[in-house]
C-alpha cells in the first residue's frame, strides 16, 4: 500500500509524510486529519480517492474527525461526489454525524452545482435529527441560486422562518438573485421588502 500511496501523491508535496504514516500498521487519527488538512486545491480526484481508501483500510472509516477533514478537503477541491461518498461511508460505520460535517458536504455539493443533492442532504439531516443552521441554509440557497431553481430557494427561506433559523444577508441576497435569474421580478421585489421589514441588510 505504501508504494501506491507515494505514486498517487508524488506531485502533492506531502508524499513523504503520507508514506511515513501510512507505512505503519497503527495510525494516529490526529496525523491522518493533519494530512487531509494539507491537501491543496490542486489535488486530483484520484489522489483524494486514494487517501480516502487508505483511511478506510486503516480502520478510520468511522472516525468523524477524519471524515470531517476529508470532506473539507473535497470541498476545497470541488469534489462533491467524493464528499457525499465519505459521508455515506462514515454514516454506515454508525458514527454520529453533526451539523458541521453536513454543512461541509452541502457546501461541496453547492460548489458542484448539485442543488438536487443539497436538497437531499437537508432532508437527510431532518430525518436524522441533525440541526440545520444559517450556514446550512446559506449554502443550500446559494446552490439553488446557481442552479436557477428560484422556487426551491424561496422554499428554503420559508423553512428558515418556520424553524426560526436566523436569516442573513448572504442567504437573502442569494434568494433574490435566484428570482432575478428566473425573471421572477415581483418575487424579488417582495423579498427585498421583507428584508427591510425584518431588518436584514441588503
Amino acid at each position: 500500500m505504501l508504494d501506491s500511496v507515494l505514486r498517487q501523491f508524488e506531485v502533492s508535496g506531502v508524499d513523504a509524510e503520507i508514506g511515513s504514516h501510512f507505512g505503519t500498521s497503527v495510525l494516529d487519527p490526529r496525523e491522518v486529519v493533519r494530512l487531509w488538512g494539507k491537501v491543496t486545491r490542486g489535488a486530483t480526484h484520484s489522489q483524494l480517492a486514494h487517501l480516502r481508501t487508505c483511511s478506510l483500510q486503516s480502520g478510520l472509516g468511522g472516525n468523524v474527525y477524519v471524515a470531517s477533514a476529508a470532506i473539507n478537503s473535497c470541498r476545497r477541491c470541488c469534489e462533491w461526489a467524493l464528499a457525499v461518498d465519505i459521508l455515506e461511508k462514515t454514516a454506515a460505520a454508525h458514527a454520529k454525524l453533526d451539523t458541521a460535517i453536513y454543512n461541509a458536504v452541502v457546501s461541496a455539493c453547492g460548489k458542484g452545482r448539485r442543488w438536487d443533492q443539497v436538497l437531499g442532504l437537508l432532508a437527510q439531516m431532518d430525518s436524522n435529527h441533525v440541526e440545520s443552521n444559517t450556514i446550512t441554509y446559506s449554502a443550500a440557497v446559494s446552490a439553488c441560486e446557481t442552479g436557477g431553481v428560484w422556487a426551491h430557494a424561496l422554499d428554503l427561506l420559508a423553512q428558515m422562518v418556520a424553524t426560526r433559523v436566523e436569516l442573513n444577508t448572504i442567504t437573502c441576497n442569494a434568494a433574490v438573485s435566484a428570482c432575478e435569474k428566473g425573471e421572477q421580478w415581483l418575487q424579488a421585489l417582495h423579498l427585498f421588502r421583507e428584508m427591510a421589514d425584518i431588518r436584514v441588510e441588503r
